[in-house]
């Protein structure tokens, strides 16, 4: 029976790593990272251990070679340990007290962001500016994730996309996140939309276009227009994010639709940055699955080797299907069986 128990306490302890850190999943829904009962029930689940070091400091039975108030206390310790490490104490009390876990929160004179007081005057204390609370100000400063934003003038600044929170401008500079964007202009600066209002990661002023913080070589800031699924152009070139495409016509360049990655001019089609080689823009059209096909041919776009022309297909019966075990494919023209664009059998 001893033995029993042994070998059944130590597969249960086994999977408290595994208990561990999935228990943060417990705070998926917003709000419930600052309830108290959120944190009673993951203390159930990590201090489980601690019900075995109780029973065998009870029983006085040793675990293995382990004794057994030894045993009790490593049940206790390491729970506190990896408890402590994920701040789930600190964050309980916070719970307690009131004290949202998350985001800018002003308690009885005190300031916090995420749980945890930050130098700021609670009278003067200004938040919600962004989607996720990360900016806020009060009568001297701008705080950005619960720091002093250093070397920006509070009066003047702004916040350019509330929905992104990445670029910001005073009166003198522009900056990404909390780096200076040294030769931007702040009067100039603005957010790059698509010609349907759609909004896009490109930024730009009068004299150049950046994307995530870094100009994009080449581009001209007076020209330059977003077309959608990470590409733009200007009067002399194509890009894919920050990537020229150089090949690529930009007066005939197109994107083939939100979220596809791939564009066309009226010779060539491209996938990311990668042309697809023998594909027919006038008759391209994207389907389901990674594949794609035109009036002569079918392709598969994604995996390592990049944009592939389908071997042996007839493009007019060419049809994407889910996968069928019988024949390991997910796409065929009633003779050939296509696999992630690999052909499988005739």
């Amino acid at each position: 029976m001893k033995l029993a128990f042994q070998i059944f306490t130590g597969f249960a302890l086994g999977f408290w790593p595994i208990a561990l850190l999935t228990s943060v999943m417990a705070f998926d829904s917003p709000g419930s990272e600052s309830e108290s009962k959120t944190y009673l029930l993951v203390f159930l689940v990590v201090f489980y251990p601690l019900l075995f070091g109780l029973s065998f400091w009870f029983l006085d039975m040793k675990f293995w070679f382990l004794e057994a108030n030894y045993f009790f206390i490593a049940t206790l310790v390491i729970p506190l340990v990896g408890a402590g490490v994920l701040g789930y104490p600190g964050k309980f009390l916070n719970s307690l007290k009131g004290i949202k876990n998350s985001g800018y929160f002003v308690h009885e004179s005190e300031v916090y962001f995420n749980g945890s007081k930050i130098e700021a005057d609670p009278k003067s204390f200004e938040m919600n500016f962004s989607k996720f609370n990360i900016v806020a100000k009060d009568k001297s400063n701008i705080f950005l994730n619960g720091k002093k934003f250093e070397g920006v003038d509070r009066d003047s600044f702004k916040i350019l996309d509330k929905e992104d929170s990445t670029y910001f401008v005073d009166k003198q500079s522009v900056f990404f996140n909390r780096t200076k964007l040294e030769g931007a202009d702040p009067s100039s600066f603005t957010k790059v939309l698509t010609k349907d209002s759609k909004s896009t990661q490109f930024y730009k002023d009068k004299n150049a276009v950046y994307l995530f913080g870094k100009k994009i070589q080449d581009a001209e800031a007076s020209s330059f227009i977003a077309i959608g699924s990470g590409y733009s152009k200007d009067q002399k070139h194509a890009f894919y994010y920050e990537t020229k495409l150089a090949e690529m016509d930009p007066h005939s360049f197109e994107s083939l639709g939100e979220d596809t990655g791939c564009g066309k001019d009226q010779k060539l089609v491209v996938c990311g940055s990668r042309i697809v080689l023998g594909a027919d823009p006038s008759s391209f059209v994207i389907l389901e699955r990674g594949y794609a096909k035109d009036a002569k041919s079918a392709f598969h776009l994604t995996g390592d080797s990049g944009p592939v022309k389908l071997v042996d297909v007839v493009s007019t019966s060419f049809k994407v299907t889910s996968y069928d075990a019988q024949t390991d494919s997910d796409a065929n023209d009633g003779n050939h069986f296509y696999m992630a664009g690999i052909l499988k059998k005739k």
